[in-house]
């Protein structure tokens, strides 16, 4: 009978230790806020490169893909065997050329 008393005591103090205890869990974060911004500073610096490096290789497929296609007409073996190195060459090519002329037309 003790155990069953002791059962449903716990069970009914369990929503207000709960509570409790998220509120000392939002008090803790909020006063070392300073510590959590310091580590998402620190994992954003570590995280953007890669960031950066999946975004440029996404814009770049587009237009690689479509020099691909456009290689795989061809009927020199040559170009015709080496097409997907080719179009990854032309399309960095590309954009190094677009990046400097948009750069020479902005700083003279």
């Amino acid at each position: 009978m003790d155990k069953a008393y002791n059962n449903k005591q716990f069970k009914s103090f369990l929503p207000y230790f709960l509570l409790a205890l998220a509120i000392i869990i939002a008090y803790k974060s909020i006063n070392e806020l300073n510590y959590f911004v310091a580590i998402i500073k620190k994992a954003w610096y570590i995280i953007t490169p890669f960031f950066y490096g999946f975004l440029l290789a996404y814009i770049m497929n587009i237009p690689c893909s479509g020099l691909q296609k456009l290689l795989a007409k061809s009927k020199i073996n040559f170009i015709n065997k080496r097409r997907k190195p080719l179009s990854i060459f032309l399309t960095a090519l590309i954009l190094i050329i677009i990046i400097l002329s948009i750069l020479n037309l902005i700083i003279p």
